[in-house]
């Protein structure tokens, strides 16, 4: 106490405990990637069948959208359970015309960015049926508890509305081909991803399964997992995809005849 005051001046130090909870989200078992353009309204369809499916394992969904105009970025803004890669930059800047990067490269970026042990790659114009991907899920962890080398598995699908059967799809040498499936990760990541230089969009899916397979990876179907396609969403944009296919179908037949043609 100093003696020349009446009041004493005592500093009081009180430390609070604060206890601080942080939430960390598990890390994703499946990535569910969804390629997009121009078409809303089923995108909202498809990404409503990913929420509907009956994944019980953590999971995260990806919209990779080439540069939409008709509110699909809006849309996809406002959902906090998706991630969305966009080309924001597709459309003409200072009297040039900056063309669509391609789908492989695109999937490429999302891939490697993604943190789910499997991958499962849908369109925007594709309806999963219900319990799809958690079916396909638990073949290939069976599979792969089993020592199998598998590195995708096939989902079967129709275009509606003219198709009433499903079904997958056999490429060169009689292997599977995935056409909208589920993906090793790891798999993806042993055969270097798409060859986006070589199909902008038709073979690309085509090609990645014959590198799995001359890498040494099966490709098996889940007779418990199917797809609603809608051929004629859009048909605008199937028919410009569509103008070099007979291009892409040489480029992909003189890669791989003397591998998986007999």
């Amino acid at each position: 106490m100093n003696g020349n005051t009446d009041i004493d001046i005592c500093t009081v130090l009180i430390f609070y405990e604060v206890t601080i909870i942080i939430h960390v989200m598990p890390k994703p078992i499946i990535s569910v990637v969804v390629s997009s353009y121009n078409r809303k309204p089923f995108l909202k369809k498809a990404i409503q069948t990913i929420r509907k499916n009956g994944i019980t394992v953590p999971f995260e969904i990806i919209v990779i959208d080439g540069g939409s105009t008709d509110g699909s970025i809006r849309y996809l803004t406002t959902q906090k359970d998706v991630i969305t890669i966009i080309q924001h930059n597709r459309g003409y800047w200072k009297g040039k015309r900056i063309e669509k990067r391609k789908l492989g490269l695109l999937y490429e970026y999302c891939i490697q960015g993604n943190h789910g042990k499997y991958v499962v790659m849908i369109s925007d114009d594709c309806l999963i049926v219900p319990n799809s991907i958690m079916n396909s899920f638990n073949l290939f962890e069976n599979e792969l508890n089993s020592g199998k080398k598998i590195g995708g598995i096939a989902f079967y699908w129709r275009n509606l509305p003219y198709e009433k059967m499903y079904y997958i799809r056999q490429t060169l040498g009689h292997k599977l081909s995935i056409n909208h499936g589920m993906y090793l990760r790891t798999a993806l990541e042993d055969v270097g991803y798409f060859e986006e230089n070589k199909y902008p969009f038709y073979y690309c899916d085509g090609d990645l399964s014959l590198k799995l397979w001359e890498a040494g990876y099966s490709i098996i179907d889940c007779k418990r997992a199917f797809v609603e396609h809608f051929h004629f969403a859009a048909m605008r944009l199937r028919q410009e995809n569509s103008q070099r296919k007979e291009v892409y179908k040489k480029i992909f037949m003189d890669t791989w005849k003397t591998s998986f043609i007999t």
